[in-house]
């Protein structure tokens, strides 16, 4: 699947959701489940993507970890590039070649983000502003529509970073048939 999907050019989507029966029973509800076991898919697909060697073997493999916000990056990150020098210098087998921060300097990795989270900007300086978009397939059970004129209204974002976020990184990302500048190019 990896290989095709890199050989297609195609994006792989790791969205939040209800997709493996122990979370799902281990939250018994709805409190739980939607701050648990339907945002622990995205960050597991992370892990499996960026630490279990996924990006070692298909390099070319673009991938947006989607609807679960961005406020976890930087905690992810340092987590996992910790553990993997422990794992590397006291047991010698490292699932992936290098630490996952290595891989967002140049793997095709996207990330979406709710317009109220408050880490933004440094979810921004984690990735960089040019592979996170804005979540905004659906409310969910939180009720929130608004998500895109969050990010429009927002304050702590440059309107270079927020055109971004809202164009610019979806049609990329997608593949969608707007013109969009090359990244030498874009507005900063």
């Amino acid at each position: 699947m990896w290989a095709e999907l890199e050989r297609q050019e195609l994006p792989l989507c790791v969205h939040v959701g209800w997709s493996h029966p122990g979370l799902t029973s281990s939250c018994h509800d709805s409190y739980a489940a939607f701050g648990l076991s339907f945002t622990l898919p995205v960050f597991m697909g992370f892990f499996a993507v960026t630490g279990g060697g996924v990006l070692d073997r298909h390099p070319g493999l673009k991938v947006a970890f989607l609807e679960a916000g961005g406020d976890w990056l930087p905690y992810m990150l340092d987590r996992l590039d910790r553990y993997h020098w422990v794992v590397y210098h006291k047991f010698g087998r490292p699932v992936s070649k290098r630490p996952p921060s290595e891989y967002l300097r140049e793997a095709q990795i996207y990330l979406s983000v709710e317009g109220d989270e408050p880490g933004v900007p440094r979810t921004l300086e984690v990735l960089g502003d040019d592979r996170v978009m804005a979540s905004a397939d659906m409310p969910h059970a939180e009720a929130r529509d608004n998500h895109l004129e969050e990010i429009q209204e927002r304050a702590d974002l440059t309107p270079a970073q927020k055109e971004k976020i809202l164009t610019y990184n979806p049609a990329r990302f997608y593949g969608l048939p707007i013109e969009v500048p090359t990244l030498a190019h874009q507005p900063r």
